[in-house]
């Protein structure tokens, strides 16, 4: 017998229908939200409403919740010819010898990004370094790490799920960030994360339970992008490095 992990499985297997007009575009917003409870002894599921996950917890009960802040890091430029492209800048890298800031990023269309291929993305000449194994670019802008954050925060765009058929706005900024959000780097948020309010916060620090560990994990960008090959095997790993921290109440 083939077992299930020397069989060959298409990402495909796992596609199912959902119909449109039940996937909500926005949010209900932090504390208003419902989830799916399953217990893990095989009790009858419930749906909760947000603030009753908050019952959920017991004494010596750990919450790890992600402390990554989402940035705005879909950002649109064009070739010197005037086409119009797009990059999701993914990962911070060391910046060039002269202080330019340097990102790996997704991008599209891939034929504008050739190596030494010069654009401009958001107002800020661009240099295409180098082309990675699973299709990322390697980017320098000519500008510093600084300058860079503050041009995604004025003319970024937040990476909505691909299936959120609409185009983002100034809302989403504050409602694809989550209460715990505190270092820059996540180009999705922590989605778990999102059904938490200050108020839920303050009644777990009432009953004095649990004690809580920071996560500093930035999201793959896969979470934002079409998938680019049929086998999850082949599907590009994670570069980031989580660390963690107990905080206190």
């Amino acid at each position: 017998m083939i077992s299930l992990m020397e069989s060959e499985h298409k990402l495909s297997d796992y596609n199912f229908e959902f119909p449109k007009e039940l996937i909500a575009s926005r949010t209900a917003g932090k504390g208003k939200t419902r989830i799916l409870h399953c217990p893990k002894d095989g009790g009858e599921r419930h749906i909760l409403k947000a603030p009753e996950i908050v019952d959920l917890f017991k004494p010596g009960d750990c919450l790890v919740v992600n402390n990554t802040k989402v940035i705005p890091a879909r950002l649109y430029g064009h070739t010197l010819h005037g086409g119009e492209v797009e990059t999701l800048l993914v990962q911070a890298l060391i910046p060039a010898e002269d202080g330019s800031a340097r990102y790996e990023a997704q991008v599209r269309p891939g034929k504008a990004f050739k190596i030494g291929r010069e654009l401009d993305i958001a107002g800020v000449k661009t240099v295409v370094e180098d082309i990675k194994e699973d299709g990322a670019r390697v980017l320098r802008f000519a500008v510093t790490p600084v300058e860079l954050e503050a041009v995604m925060n004025r003319e970024g765009h937040v990476p909505l799920p691909p299936y959120i058929d609409r185009p983002d706005d100034e809302s989403d900024k504050l409602a694809y960030q989550t209460i715990f959000a505190k270092y820059s780097g996540a180009v999705a948020a922590p989605t778990a994360s999102l059904h938490f309010s200050e108020e839920m916060l303050d009644a777990l620090k009432a009953k004095g339970e649990p004690f809580r560990i920071s996560l500093s994990k930035t999201l793959p960008s896969t979470r934002c992008m079409a998938n680019i090959t049929s086998s999850p095997r082949k599907m590009p790993k994670s570069s980031t490095r989580p660390s963690a921290k107990v905080a206190e109440w």
